[in-house]
């Protein structure tokens, strides 16, 4: 019975040793030099790349810095899709209403600007496609964006 109990003891114990090993071992922050470099990001204003919403939620003021960020990134370097996708994403939650779920006419129309010169400068793109049937909210009369936008890399989890 002791033994038992004892076993019992040492697996709770070791499952909690594991766990507290785990969470050292694989997290993203493991020295004070990374922990320095990773504050110094939050703090910056230089462009991050932009997490969906249920991975990582900031505040609406970091998304309008992310996307003042962005800008200037599309702006020096006009062909970069992987630059307009976050330009755009990071517009998309600094207008989006958290509690209404909603996007303001204003926010609205900054986002089908963005949408117009991705258009112009990056028409071939996944991101152009997928993001033109994003910013439609769904309308079905441009699936066929989406479905492009799958063609074109099959492999990005955004369209499934």
């Amino acid at each position: 019975m002791i033994i038992r109990i004892r076993n019992a003891y040492c697996y709770k114990n070791n499952t909690t040793l594991l766990i507290f090993f785990s969470l050292v071992l694989f997290s993203p922050i493991k020295t004070t030099a990374q922990i320095t470099n990773y504050i110094e990001t939050e703090r910056s204003n230089a462009p991050r790349q932009i997490e969906p919403l249920s991975n990582t939620q900031h505040s609406s003021d970091w998304y309008k810095q992310q996307a003042e960020a962005w800008n200037s990134e599309v702006t020096s370097a006009s062909t970069n899709a992987t630059a307009w996708y976050n330009y755009y994403t990071a517009q998309r939650f600094a207008v989006y209403n958290k509690e209404s779920g909603d996007i303001s006419t204003d926010g609205k129309r900054k986002l089908n600007n963005i949408v117009d010169e991705m258009e112009t400068l990056i028409p071939g793109s996944f991101e152009f496609n997928y993001i033109k049937y994003w910013n439609g909210e769904n309308d079905t009369a441009l699936y066929p964006y989406l479905i492009k936008a799958y063609k074109i890399n099959p492999y990005r989890t955004e369209t499934y």
